[in-house]
C-alpha cells in the first residue's frame, strides 16, 4: 500500500535485466527515488538463514537508487518475497506487513529475527509492502502519481 502525506502515490516494480552482480549470484533489491520530493529514506526486510533481516534508513537522493543485498550469502539466485518501506518529506510507501525498525530515521540499522511478532525495546513496527524477487533481482521505483 502506498499512501501520501498529501496526494496519491504509486510504487512500480520492474523486472528488467538484472545487473551483473545479480547475474553472478548476488541478490539485489534496487530502490529508486523518483518522487522529486527531496531525499527518500528506505528500509528492506528479507529472509536470511533461519530468520529475517530488517535493515535500513538508507538515504536515497532525488533521482538516485540504492541496492539492498538480499537473501544472505548464497550463490543461488534468490526467488521469493522481500519487503520494503520508504518515505520522503510528503509521501510514504508502506504496506500491511509488520517489520521491526529503529524509529530514528537518520540512524542506519540491521536487525536479525526469527519472526517480527514482537520488537525489542527501542524498536517499533512499521508496515512494509512486498515485492517479488525473481532470479535474484527486483526493483522498486518510488513514484508519486499525477
Amino acid at each position: 500500500m502506498q499512501r501520501p502525506f498529501a496526494g496519491f502515490v504509486i510504487a512500480s516494480f520492474a523486472f528488467a535485466s538484472p545487473p551483473a552482480a545479480a547475474q553472478g549470484g548476488g541478490n539485489l533489491l534496487l530502490v529508486c527515488n523518483n518522487a522529486r520530493d527531496g531525499p527518500a529514506f528506505a528500509a528492506a526486510s528479507y529472509p536470511f538463514g533461519d530468520g529475517w533481516v530488517s535493515e535500513g534508513w538508507f538515504e536515497i537522493a532525488d533521482g538516485a537508487c540504492t541496492y539492498f543485498e538480499i537473501g544472505g550469502e548464497s550463490d543461488v539466485p534468490f526467488e521469493g518475497v522481500a519487503y520494503y518501506f520508504a518515505y520522503t518529506q510528503n509521501y510514504i510507501w508502506d504496506g500491511r506487513y509488520d517489520v521491526c525498525v529503529t524509529p530514528t530515521p537518520d540512524a542506519e540499522f540491521r536487525i536479525f529475527a526469527s519472526d517480527w511478532s514482537s520488537c525489542n525495546s527501542g524498536f517499533e513496527h512499521r508496515g512494509f509492502d512486498e515485492v517479488y524477487v525473481r532470479a535474484g533481482y527486483a526493483e522498486v521505483a518510488l513514484t508519486p502519481s499525477r
